[in-house]
């Protein structure tokens, strides 16, 4: 048999045998399936699938009772091309399947999804009319245009298989950026869905990410596990602009443990600490120091090749029950030191921070105003907190006689931050006061 055919705007070819004895009863076909956008099979499948483009399956398909197996498996998506074998099990309660992957190459553009979510809101169908067109279209019509689909995520759609996946890359790429080698583990079981792990070998570093949800109408135990160890966030900054020689660092520790129905209740109940640290290289401190920094002197010093630099960030988070706290919150630059206290409420989607600035040194009518964000989420405020201003005006006027002070005494934070910018983060040794330039803060 021999069968091509389209539909959905995808191509679909299958050609071999099938054998309808009794006896024998088997199927071994060559199929294939390709198409320019993997959602335009939303309405076929009743599925809201992610947007991939450019992407294409085949396989040696061979079937006996009830077992299939995949052989000569390739899948592609763009510039990427995935290879290996798979099976199908249906002896079970479940479908069961197992899959596994190999690819010379991974490009992480040619997953880019946009704003698609497994659990985003269920969306229309694919092919609208545009509102002219829609005004003349009968009740029935217009309906099926607003025909819902099953998000991936949700319940019904996990349970009706169990499953894993292994994907191995010799090289994961972000746009011209090499990332390195990585590996892919994820499985499904009883509804519950786990990436365990997710590791990426980077130059000079490494990435591990686990992560252990079952979503559903009730809460169950959910998990997040990162550990990222020197990761070059030039390759974040390229992506949006190709030409810039920013870079630098990022360090992250992150173990939540929490009780949720989905993806986005994970963090109103969640327990453990959010930590991470920075060091950029060719980012420039500029507008930052104009903050808490003599105003004069960092007018007369903004041709200066030397100028202020970023040293490092440094962020010590606790969460307890869906509210995360800064132990240490700290953005040092070789001229001033700001240093942020307050919480974000994942609860009530409710934020209230305050960060405020300490020149390292003396400066003479120097500015250093409390700033306050507050307020929802999705609607928040940033502005000078009560008594801010008054404060400023204070130290402003009375910075000759307080900068000499601190000149004399020689009270001044190291310009390179060597203080703050070696800090371990992780579980262990969390801070019990606020770091040195910070402690005039008080912790909300």
């Amino acid at each position: 048999m021999k069968i091509k055919t389209e539909i959905a705007e995808t191509h679909f070819e299958l050609a071999g045998n099938v054998d309808l004895s009794q006896v024998l009863l088997t199927l071994n076909l060559r199929a294939s399936v390709q198409g320019e956008r993997l959602d335009s099979l939303n309405r076929l499948l009743e599925l809201d699938l992610p947007p991939l483009k450019s992407y294409g399956a085949n396989a040696l398909l061979s079937w006996r009772k009830d077992r299939l197996d995949l052989s000569d498996l390739e899948v592609r998506v763009g510039k990427s091309k995935l290879t290996g074998k798979g099976a199908i099990d249906n002896t079970g309660p479940r479908p069961g399947a197992k899959i596994k992957l190999t690819a010379p190459l991974i490009q992480l553009d040619d997953f880019d999804l946009g704003d698609w979510s497994p659990e985003a809101r269920e969306e229309e169908a694919v092919h609208k009319a545009d509102e002219s067109e829609e005004a003349t279209k009968g009740a029935a019509e217009k309906a099926d245009q607003e025909e819902k689909f099953a998000n991936l995520s949700s319940p019904e759609v996990l349970g009706k298989v169990d499953g894993t996946l292994e994907v191995a890359a010799e090289k994961v790429m972000s746009g011209k950026d090499e990332l390195g080698s990585g590996l892919l583990t994820a499985t499904l079981n009883q509804g519950r869905f786990s990436l365990d792990p997710i590791k990426l070998n980077l130059p000079g570093g490494s990435l591990f990410f686990a992560l252990s949800i079952k979503p559903g109408r009730e809460a169950s135990e959910a998990s997040v596990r990162a550990i990222v160890e020197n990761f070059d966030f030039g390759v974040l900054a390229r992506r949006a602009k190709p030409d810039t020689d920013m870079g630098g660092t990022i360090n992250l520790d992150v173990d939540l443990k929490s009780s949720a129905k989905g993806l986005d209740d994970l963090l109103a109940k969640a327990n453990g600490h959010f930590d991470f640290s920075g060091h950029p290289v060719n980012l420039n401190a500029g507008i930052v120091d104009l903050w808490a920094v003599n105003l004069i002197a960092a007018i007369a010093s903004k041709g200066d090749e030397k100028g202020s630099k970023i040293n490092c960030v440094v962020g010590r988070w606790s969460m307890k029950d869906g509210i995360l706290r800064p132990e240490t919150f700290v953005i040092d630059t070789s001229k001033i030191r700001i240093c942020g206290t307050g919480y974000a409420n994942f609860k009530k989607e409710q934020l209230d921070l305050t960060v405020a600035p300490t020149a390292k040194k003396g400066e003479y009518f120097s500015l250093a105003t409390p700033v306050g964000v507050k307020g929802k989420f999705d609607d928040f405020e940033l502005g000078i907190t009560s008594g801010g201003l008054l404060s400023t005006v204070v130290l402003f006027t009375t910075s000759p006689l307080h900068a000499s002070l601190r000149r004399i005494v020689n009270d001044k934070l190291p310009e390179n931050g060597q203080d703050i910018c070696g800090m371990a983060i992780g579980p262990e040794d969390r801070p019990r006061e606020l770091p040195p330039g910070c402690r005039h803060l008080q912790k909300k």
